[in-house]
This record gives C-alpha cells, structure tokens and sequence, in this order.
C-alpha cells in the first residue's frame, strides 16, 4: 500500500469530517456520562442522609419500645401469677358452695 500523492481535496475533507464527527461524538458522550455521574452522586448523598435520618429514628424508637412496652419473660411472669390466683379463686368459690350446701342439709338427731 502506498500513499497516492494524487489524493484529492474532497477525500481529504471526508477523512478530516469523519474524525471530527468522531471526536465531537465522544466528546458529547464524555459530557453526558459527566453530567450522569454528578446526578447519581448527588443522589447517594440524598441515599446516605436518608439512610441516616432512619438509623436515627429506628435508634429512638428501640429506645422508646424498651422504655414503654412489656418485655415478654415479664409478662409471663404476670400471666402465671394471674393464672395462679385465679386458681385459687375458682378453689374458694367452689369450697364456698360445697360449704353452703352442707350447712343447708338439715342434719340427722339420730347420728348425733
């Protein structure tokens, strides 16, 4: 291959406008993928303040549930003490009305 030192204007033109079109394509790309990496940039910084505000929220809010709410060995302790004394309520009533009906049966002189 050799070069023809006959090479006209217009080849030279279509050679010089092509790589200029190239250039000015790869140019607008970088300016775009620029212009795109600002955008997500600015949004992981939003990401990370919202990612914050909630580590912070969900922080207040454990704190909140250990200082207001039950904690569950403790309400089993309650629920067995209930169930304890209700127990002993049902025995007493029930005591209770055995105890009612023996002192209304009338009582037999002979067995005295």
């Amino acid at each position: 291959m050799t070069l023809d030192p006959t090479v006209s204007l217009g080849a030279l033109l279509a050679v010089g406008v092509t790589l200029f079109l190239a250039a000015l394509a790869g140019y607008a790309g970088y300016v775009r993928l620029s212009s795109k990496v600002v955008e997500v940039e600015g949004r992981a910084r939003d990401t990370d303040k919202a990612v914050e505000a909630y580590g912070s929220a969900l922080a207040q809010l454990r704190l909140h549930v250990s200082e207001t709410c039950v904690k569950k060995d403790d309400l089993e302790k309650i629920e067995m003490r209930l169930f304890t004394k209700m127990d002993t309520v049902e025995h007493s009533i029930r005591n209770a009305l055995t105890e009612v009906v023996k002192a209304m049966r009338p009582t037999r002189r002979g067995s005295e």
